[in-house]
């Protein structure tokens, strides 16, 4: 899995046709003013979040089923722009296979600007500048 858009990157994209996978931060199924359910999503990857929707109901009810929050999926739809905020109106989803490395999983989770070897040694410096003696025990 290669993704070729970010979050980040959306309100931007000149076609503003997108189909890439993105973890689930959130999912709802709501109802319009005219009683018609519309499922709404917040999507994310390490660049940030974007707010989805799909508003044709046979379809939430074929993909509700397929993902909860914290799934990755795949999503076909257009940005649009809603109260100038761009979002994505979906127009299919998929459980993509999806290997579990590190690397393919830190692609939908924030990431540290420091290195690991980096936060480690700010980490001890940090405990080293500790005067009380009652948590120097720890």
């Amino acid at each position: 899995m290669n993704p070729r858009t970010y979050v980040k990157d959306i309100a931007g994209s000149a076609s503003g046709y997108i189909e890439d996978c993105f973890m689930v931060g959130s999912k709802s199924i709501s109802l319009t003013k005219t009683d018609q359910r519309f499922m709404s999503l917040l999507l994310r990857d390490r660049t940030g979040t974007i707010e989805a929707r799909l508003w044709e109901e046979d379809l939430v009810d074929k993909y509700g089923p397929l993902f909860e929050k914290g799934d990755i999926i795949q999503v076909t739809g257009k940005r649009t722009f809603f109260q100038g905020k761009a979002q994505l109106k979906v127009e299919r989803i998929e459980k993509p296979e999806l290997d579990d490395s590190a690397e393919t999983l830190g692609r939908f989770y924030r990431q540290s600007r420091y290195g690991r070897q980096e936060m480690e040694a700010r980490l001890l410096d940090t405990v080293g500048r500790i005067t009380n003696p009652f948590l120097q025990e720890f």
